[in-house]
Parts: C-alpha cells; sequence; structure tokens
C-alpha cells in the first residue's frame, strides 16, 4: 500500500464554528505518493458542489460530526452538502456508496462502519477522480496511514490513541489487573487499534494486566450496558478495569457498574471527549478518557473537500492532537483524568 502521511498545522480561518484552515506542514512520508486523489483541479463549481457526507448510522457522535458539517457547510456557501447514514449495515452502507457513485458526485466524505466492505466503492471512486475524505474512521485495515487516493483523514492514528488508552489503564490500576474489553463494530478500523493499541501496551510493559473476555456491544450504550452486566455476573471482583471503545458505551458501562456491588471497584477507561463521561471522571465513577473533537474532525473534513475541488489534492493526514481543543491537552499526554477535566470543552 503506497502512502502518505503529512502533518497540518491547524490555525484559525474565519468560520465562527472553530473551521480551520490546513498548512501543510513537516510530518513523516513514506518512500513513495498514493495514488492521485480526485482531481478537482478547479474545474468544479465549489459553492454547488455535490458533496455526499456517507455516515455510518444514527449516534450522538455522529450527530456532532454532522453539526460541523452543517455549520462550515453554511460558512462556506456550499448548497451541494447532502448525508446519508447506513444504520450499521455493511450492505445497506455498500448501496447508499454505490447510489453516491451513480447519482455523479464530485467529492465524498465517509466515515465507514465496515472499514474493509466500503474499500471497492471508495477505489471506484478515487478512479472516476471524485475527491475522497475520511472522517474518524476510513476504508482499509488501519488508520496510522493515509488510504490510497485519498485526499485526507481527519481523526486519531488509533493505535498510538488505544496505547495512550493502554497507559491510563495501567496508571488507573496500579499496573496490574484484570480487564474486560468493550467493543463496537470488529470491520471499523479504529475501534480495532484502539483496542490493539492498549493491549500492545500491556504485553510489551505491564504483563500483570490480563484480558478476561471482550464482548462487541456495537457502539450502543443500552448494549454496552447489557455487555457490561454480563462481564459483572460472570466475573464478579476477579473485574478490575473496563476498556470501552467509545465513550457513550463507557458512560453506559459506568452505569452498570455503579448499580453493582462493584461500585468504586472497577478502573474505566475510554476514548471519545463526550461530556457525559468527562462528568463521570470528574465524579469518580471513571478514570479516564481520551479526547475527540467530532465537531472540529468534521469542520476540518470539509475544509480538505474543498481544497481538493478548488485543485489542492495533496494527500493531508489530520491528526486529532491538531485539533485546538484536543491539542490543548498536549502537556497532559491527551489523557483526560480528574485532575485536568476542566481544561477539555466537549463538542458532544
Amino acid at each position: 500500500m503506497r502512502t502518505q502521511r503529512s502533518a497540518t498545522k491547524l490555525a484559525a480561518a474565519g468560520l465562527a464554528l472553530g473551521m480551520t484552515a490546513l498548512v501543510t506542514g513537516c510530518g513523516t512520508t513514506a518512500s513513495s505518493q498514493p495514488s492521485d486523489p480526485g482531481t478537482g483541479g478547479g474545474t468544479t463549481d465549489v459553492a454547488s458542489a455535490r458533496i455526499q457526507v456517507l455516515q455510518p448510522g444514527v449516534h450522538p457522535y455522529i450527530a456532532a460530526n454532522d453539526e460541523g458539517i452543517a455549520a462550515a457547510a453554511e460558512e462556506l456557501g456550499l448548497t451541494g452538502v447532502k448525508t446519508v447514514q447506513s444504520n450499521y449495515d455493511p450492505t445497506t452502507e455498500v448501496a447508499n456508496l454505490q447510489n453516491t457513485l451513480s447519482q455523479g458526485a464530485d467529492a465524498i466524505i465517509i466515515q465507514p462502519a465496515s472499514s474493509t466492505g466500503v474499500i471497492p466503492g471508495v477505489e471506484a471512486a478515487v478512479d472516476q477522480g471524485i475527491c475522497v475524505v475520511a472522517l474518524t474512521t476510513g476504508p482499509g485495515t488501519s488508520t496510522q496511514e493515509l488510504y490510497p487516493g485519498l485526499k485526507g483523514y481527519v481523526g486519531w492514528d488509533e493505535y498510538r490513541n488505544g496505547e495512550l488508552m493502554g497507559e491510563a489503564m495501567a496508571e488507573g490500576l496500579g499496573g496490574e489487573g484484570n480487564v474486560v474489553v468493550v467493543q463496537g463494530v470488529l470491520d471499523n478500523n479504529a475501534a480495532r487499534d484502539r483496542q490493539a493499541g492498549a493491549e500492545a501496551v500491556w504485553a510489551e510493559k505491564y504483563p500483570g494486566i490480563k484480558v478476561l473476555a471482550m464482548q462487541t456491544a456495537d457502539f450502543d450504550s443500552a448494549k454496552a450496558r447489557t455487555v457490561t452486566q454480563n462481564f459483572i455476573q460472570r466475573y464478579g471482583s476477579d473485574m478490575d478495569g473496563l476498556l470501552a471503545i467509545t465513550n457513550n458505551m463507557a458512560s453506559a458501562a459506568a452505569d452498570a457498574v455503579e448499580q453493582s456491588a462493584l461500585k468504586g471497584e472497577v478502573t474505566i477507561v475510554s476514548t471519545g471527549g463526550q461530556g457525559q463521561f468527562i462528568d463521570y471522571i470528574k465524579e469518580g465513577k471513571a478514570y479516564a478518557t481520551t479526547p475527540e473533537a467530532p465537531v472540529s474532525e468534521a469542520e476540518a473534513a470539509l475544509q480538505l473537500v474543498v481544497d481538493c475541488l478548488e485543485g489542492d489534492t495533496t494527500p493531508t493526514f489530520v491528526d486529532e492532537t491538531e485539533l485546538p481543543t484536543v491539542a490543548a491537552l498536549e502537556d497532559n499526554g491527551y489523557v483526560i483524568t480528574r485532575e485536568n477535566a476542566d481544561s477539555f470543552t466537549a463538542e458532544w
């Protein structure tokens, strides 16, 4: 896979809700360039360009993404931005992508539910010269590199994010203990990379941390609560820590723990920057989270699309840590705990 990762610096650029201009800086570049993304080339009337946003399903985080896209589209005067969701169904997602291609989109912003299922459609879009930007997660097996042909990706290097989550869990457990994992969807490269990064840290540095079990909950709060209740019933006091792949699932897990005999006994770590979960950290119901900024992510993704349509097809990886609200946590290692929770402004 040919890839390029271009580090960017984000600065204010006139959007009322924090839209940022993307200036390519010095990053890590692979030895070969990716295939050209959508041609753009300034030949499209950007204001009326057909920009299709493909979202995986209904979710509070995605609602915040949509808020960011709507605000950015209004600020930029874009009239052709449309959004469709796939109810976390890979078949529907593929159909939505095929419809987008047949209807003649000029650009696509995609946040896949199935990172592998969308590959043929994404490659077809690239072959047609369509500007494609991935948001939060993307096509392929990893979030550590820009998938060939994409104009851009906005989100975490999720393996690194997982490493930060793993370190936070180790700190909360004092270096040893038994952990359960509440997963999202396994064919989602962001979710998979988060768990892999955390487990790699434990294997390398904390041999006293053991994973008792992992179960998927489809990014759904109600399912996460049920999964956690099942873990509590099965493992009882042997369960020392819980790693939840998203904050909304972690909040539901914390509620289940709070209402059980394990209240106050389980270290809960997650990712997402959700306001409710950060409140739980402040209240002592959870231990830590890494941050995400869904509104800012979406604004940055739409700006990448505009850049591409105007002729700048340079492949660009916008790391989550470059978004201003996340960058503010650099001195804290991009981890939110009780000590610094007030320094982060939640976007969902």
